[in-house]
């Protein structure tokens, strides 16, 4: 009973790389796939700190609220399935990951365009302005 024990503790504090907590991370995302809030919060890759800490960007104070709500349970997933239980979550809002909301029509456009440029096309094709 004692080397169990043992064995159990010594699993406990299992030293886990950054590509195995990404990879633990996005399988955690995606039990949240249908809920836009936290899917989008939880798709940003964590950075793995000192002492086994998970620092967590967030955009938003709605997306902090809903993170802190899910926090235990990230966690307690996180330590079970990197068998460490030294594993602690940092949530941190970081307004500059955030996009640049787009404005005018002519911003919205330009976006759209980079993003597709035969939307450039079709705008000079059909003579189109804004």
């Amino acid at each position: 009973m004692p080397e169990k024990y043992a064995q159990t503790t010594r699993e406990s504090n299992h030293h886990f790389t950054d590509d195995e907590l990404k990879q633990v991370w996005a399988e955690f995302a995606k039990r949240y796939s249908d809920q836009l809030h936290l899917h989008d919060a939880l798709s940003v890759p964590p950075q793995l700190l000192d002492n086994y800490v998970v620092k967590m960007n967030v955009t938003n104070s709605v997306q902090l609220d809903r993170v802190k709500l899910l926090k235990p349970e990230l966690i307690g997933f996180l330590r079970t399935e990197l068998k460490n239980s030294q594993i602690d979550v940092k949530i941190v809002m970081n307004k500059n990951l955030q996009q640049k909301k787009l404005l005018t029509d002519e911003q919205k456009l330009q976006a759209m365009m980079k993003k597709n440029p035969a939307l450039k096309k079709m705008k000079q094709m059909f003579n189109l302005d804004f």
